[in-house]
This record gives C-alpha cells, sequence and structure tokens, in this order.
C-alpha cells in the first residue's frame, strides 16, 4: 500500500489512500516519489470559487519558489464518483493552452474501479485555465473535462487529446455533471 504524508487532516477528503496508490502508478517518475501531498483548495473548506483555487494555487507558487507545480485536481459529482486530472503544472489563468504529454485524466468508481487515460498527442490542447472556466483536453469543439467559474457543474466529452470516456460515471457526453466537492493537491 502506498503511504504519503497529508498537509491537513482529510478524514473525509476525495483523495483516499486507495485511491492515491492507483493515481501513484501513473504518475511520472519525478513525482511519484513525492512524500507529501498538500490540499491548497477544498471547494468544502474555501467555497465554491475558481477564482480562490486560482489564487492558492498561485500562493503556494509564490511560496515554493517554483515556476511549475505538479497538481491532482479531484473532483466528486452528485452520483459519489470521484475523477480528475494530474498535471505537472499550477492552474493559473492564461491566454492560451498550456500542459505536457505528462498530464493524464483518472476516474474512480467505488468499490475500486479505477480508470487511466494519458494524454495521446492527437491535439495540443492539455489545459485552458480562464477567469470562467477550467478545462482539460480539447477538439472537435469538446473538452475532456470543463469546469465553470463557480464550480458547480461540469461536462465531460471525449476530445483527441486523451481518447477518454466521459469522466462521470453516466458516461453521457455533453450532459451536464453537478459538482458535490473539489480538492485541489500539489505533490512536494
Amino acid at each position: 500500500m502506498f503511504n504519503f504524508t497529508r498537509q491537513y487532516s482529510v478524514k473525509d477528503g476525495l483523495i483516499t489512500d486507495e485511491l492515491a496508490s492507483h493515481i501513484v502508478e501513473n504518475l511520472p517518475a519525478r513525482y511519484a516519489s513525492a512524500e507529501t501531498w498538500k490540499r491548497i483548495y477544498s471547494l468544502q473548506h474555501d467555497g465554491a470559487s475558481l477564482q480562490t483555487m486560482y489564487l492558492a494555487c498561485e500562493k503556494e507558487k509564490a511560496r515554493s519558489g517554483h515556476p511549475k507545480g505538479a497538481c491532482i485536481l479531484a473532483v466528486r459529482d452528485t452520483d459519489g464518483d470521484v475523477f480528475g486530472v494530474f498535471i505537472p503544472d499550477y492552474l493559473i489563468p492564461a491566454p492560451h493552452y498550456f500542459g505536457s504529454e505528462e498530464t493524464f485524466l483518472w476516474k474512480y468508481f467505488p468499490p475500486k474501479k479505477y480508470v487511466h487515460y494519458p494524454f495521446v498527442g492527437n491535439s495540443n490542447f492539455v489545459a485552458y485555465c480562464t477567469k470562467s472556466f477550467l478545462a482539460f483536453g480539447g477538439g472537435n469543439g469538446r473538452y475532456s473535462l470543463w469546469l465553470d467559474g463557480s464550480l458547480e457543474y461540469a461536462y465531460s466529452s471525449r476530445t483527441p487529446a486523451f481518447e477518454n470516456n466521459p469522466l462521470s460515471y453516466r458516461g453521457c457526453p455533453d450532459q451536464r455533471i453537478q459538482i458535490v466537492d473539489i480538492e485541489l493537491w500539489v505533490l512536494e
């Protein structure tokens, strides 16, 4: 079993030890050895605001002194499914797409079903952060994961960037997903 240190006590957090062990199996080697996973944003504790999440990233970037940070975004929907993304960058608004081939999507359906979608490179649309939405993957007019600025809902569709199935268990592309919780973690 993978052991990691949590910066905060997260008794009911989205990333359980079991889920963390699945994510670690897919992390690039330089991040898989991270000993500390620090939660820098939680919708339940910090409020439903994309701007607050971006501000948490900016503060962490300034604190760490590193231009890039390894982030794990976890989302829980009203069906209880948890899904998200690993990206080796801070989530900060930019006027263009950013990210690398190390980025991947994942979904976790209790009990114990984990699916990993690596970046396949059929487009350069990895991540796009704006003041009004946050998106991962792109192409054909869709996003692999799109979250609105109020963090109340999301959409998920198959895209050329990840060739993923929709991340919500319902599996219906372009159907609104109601968000219950979001957490953003950085690896140190």
